[in-house]
């Protein structure tokens, strides 16, 4: 977790909650993709993204 605890206080704690958060919901079977406002200009991108991600789940 010391890798995800970037400086200190409330930021650090934020990103170390989700990574856990992410884990957990990894952990059912299910994926996640994460993309930002920024990369819905190439949407091609975060289509990519989200068919790599269904093709992952598709293998288990």
């Amino acid at each position: 977790m010391g890798k995800y605890r970037f400086g200190s206080g409330q930021a650090g704690d934020i990103v170390a909650r989700e990574k856990l958060r992410e884990d957990a919901i990894r952990d059912t079977g299910l994926e996640v993709i994460r993309w930002v406002w920024a990369d819905l200009g190439r949407f091609d991108a975060v289509k990519a993204r989200f068919e790599r991600a269904c093709a992952r789940s598709r293998r288990r």
